[in-house]
């Protein structure tokens, strides 16, 4: 109950001017989904519900609400991205509810990235985030849905693209949701200049599961897009990439020793001092389950064994910071 309170919270500016969204034509719904690679029983069952959606007094406004406050916070970067559990045990219509905002609001957001003059085959790889979180939820719970769907406000809005490897997210220092956290003292920032102060744009990187993390897949995805993101978004204050991620942890090297792919893309970042200290997200991220399950959990690669031998000892693990030169080319 708090996730749908957290939802109409979040909407009651929007909920009103929403329900256009909802009569959008089941074949144009068809057509998005398609477009978006979703196999056709995935389709079947979320048009069987469709009418369910529309028609629901709760979860209908809730859809509406959300694509309009999303088209309403396009290029707003400081709007905040909440973060709320998804709504499976709604029945349904919950499960489902992120495939529907994301179907509609997708036509909106193409239009905005073309204007952004964003070449095609960008827009196509951010778009296939839905797939992506759909085959997670189908890993996991072996059902139609959408894993952390919360993922979806700051693409929808959009101000994450993925390019290459990796996401990219337009954010602003110490101000933005997502910025990095821990970031550097006002003092360390002032020392450090222009592009890490706080409120100075900078690019945070996201790593999506199944990204090729080889070293020619990562010289490529930069290289496309320091050249892409740049033309897009020209650099004001930017100057960094950052990345707070379980890869980050300083240990990981010592651990799993230095050949890892991890571990080399790692060093292409600067690390910081800084540190948050995680359990959910790393077992999430490396096992695909949820921490509670932590204790019956079997490591097949040489990093789940590492994560296992930091949490079982009663550590936690450190979500690390790191930030590279983006509109330089990096050090390393």
């Amino acid at each position: 109950m708090e996730a749908v309170r957290a939802a109409e919270e979040y909407v009651k500016e929007t909920r009103g001017d929403g329900a256009r969204w909802l009569e959008t034509p089941e074949a144009q719904l068809v057509d998005t989904l398609s477009g978006l690679g979703l196999q056709a029983g995935a389709i079947d069952e979320v048009l069987m519900h469709y009418g369910s959606l529309q028609s629901h007094p709760l979860f209908g406004p809730l859809v509406g609400g959300m694509i309009e406050r999303l088209v309403r916070d396009r290029e707003h970067l400081d709007e905040p991205i909440p973060i709320w559990p998804d709504f499976d045990e709604w029945g349904d219509v919950g499960r489902l509810w992120w495939i529907y905002v994301f179907a509609l609001a997708t036509p909106s957001l193409i239009e905005c990235h073309r204007r952004r003059g964003l070449p095609e085959p960008t827009i196509r790889r951010t778009l296939s985030a839905l797939q992506r979180h759909v085959d997670i939820h189908y890993r996991k719970w072996g059902t139609l849905g959408v894993d952390a769907g919360w993922w979806m406000i700051p693409l929808l809005r959009g101000e994450l693209v993925h390019v290459g490897s990796l996401q990219f997210h337009r954010l602003h220092l110490g101000v933005s949701t997502l910025a990095p956290d821990p970031w550097f003292s006002e003092e360390e920032s002032f020392t450090l200049g222009p592009g890490f102060r706080r409120g100075d744009e900078a690019w945070g990187i996201h790593i999506p599961d199944g990204a090729d993390l080889t070293r020619g897949a990562l010289d490529a995805t930069f290289e496309e897009a320091r050249e892409t993101l740049s033309r897009a978004w020209p650099a004001r204050t930017r100057r960094v990439a950052t990345l707070q991620s379980w890869m980050m942890d300083p240990r990981l090297a010592s651990l799993v020793g230095g050949d890892s792919r991890i571990v080399n893309f790692q060093r292409r970042f600067h690390l910081t001092a800084r540190w948050g200290e995680d359990v959910d997200n790393v077992v999430e991220f490396v096992f695909r389950e949820p921490a509670s399950h932590l204790r019956g959990l079997v490591a097949r690669t040489r990093v789940q064994a590492a994560v296992l031998q930091v949490l079982r000892s009663g550590d936690a693990w450190r979500d690390g910071v790191g930030w590279m030169d983006f509109d330089a080319p990096s050090v390393h």
